[in-house]
């Protein structure tokens, strides 16, 4: 077997990396445009809470996933805007 054969059959096997389809900087400007048409403002985003038994799936509160990408239970999203600047804590 040639060098290139193995070359191409380790790179079926071997997967790439997998590319985030929605990046950090587009989170960042759903959260901003969110804030920008308000003054002063602390916005308070709950993700969904941990289902009640293991066997259930979780599902992520659509706000939660869409403003911040985040699948964990139980998560809250502050904002806090004041003389306008914004600053998020998750």
């Amino acid at each position: 077997m040639t060098l290139l054969v193995r070359f191409l059959l380790l790179a079926l096997v071997v997967p790439a990396p997998l590319l985030a389809q929605i990046t950090a900087a587009e989170y960042q400007r759903r959260r901003d445009a969110l804030v920008t048409p308000m003054r002063d403002a602390v916005v308070v985003v709950f993700g969904a809470r941990e289902p009640e038994h293991d066997y259930l799936e979780f599902s992520q509160n659509p706000t939660m996933q869409y403003l911040t990408g985040v699948d964990e239970p139980n998560a809250a999203l502050v904002i806090v805007k004041a003389r306008g600047s914004a600053a998020a804590t998750l």
